[in-house]
């Protein structure tokens, strides 16, 4: 299994074409918490979101003789994801439970926090408070907003990455990101965070 964690995800792709199915576990190990994050921050938390991300890697499974050889995996997957995300919103009704604590298998907890890395014990909880507000906050933003801003920064993936996932063009990316984070700030204004 050593040699399969040094191969690209081209690599892993082109084995898995030819059976060899450890490495679709190699490609999930690496994108399954991205791709886990992604799904949360897009549908909320929820029993919907860890049967998302199952249904997103057996798609990609099922699916990877379909990938075109000049794209990159990670893209295709986050296109899967972000596919599957849309239409888990549509079946919605149209509200989305804000839930800023998000647990893990291994009982383990995520929230979006402000990095503080003073020992003040107070400076520390004003840091957790504002990061689980800014995390309320995003999760307020409308839909497409609200996956740009995910994707963007804090799945840290460049604007034609974005376009390629949500099929838009480059400058529609942008002017959402844009918008989307003078929302977001206009929000932490009013929650009082500057």
């Amino acid at each position: 299994m050593k040699a399969l964690v040094q191969e690209s995800d081209e690599g892993l792709v082109e084995l898995c074409l030819t059976g060899e199915e450890r490495a679709f576990e190699e490609l999930v190990e690496r994108y399954n918490r991205a791709i886990f994050n992604y799904v949360i921050r897009l549908i909320g938390f929820s029993e919907d979101a860890r049967d998302a991300v199952q249904e997103i890697f057996i798609k990609a499974f099922r699916s990877l003789s379909k990938l075109n050889p000049r794209n990159k995996f990670k893209s295709w997957l986050y296109r899967i994801a972000h596919n599957h995300c849309v239409d888990i919103l549509r079946r919605r009704k149209p509200t989305v439970a804000l839930d800023a604590k998000i647990e893990d298998d291994e009982g383990g907890a995520y929230h979006f926090q402000l990095v503080d890395r003073s020992a003040d014990p107070e400076r520390r909880a004003l840091a957790r408070e504002t990061g689980e507000l800014l995390e309320e906050a995003i999760m307020e933003l409308p839909a497409v907003f609200r996956e740009v801003i995910v994707l963007r920064h804090l799945q840290e993936l460049s604007y034609e990455e974005i376009a390629r996932i949500m099929k838009m063009p480059l400058g529609t990316v942008k002017t959402n990101i844009f918008r989307g984070r003078e929302m977001l700030r206009e929000r932490l204004l009013q929650m009082g965070i500057s």
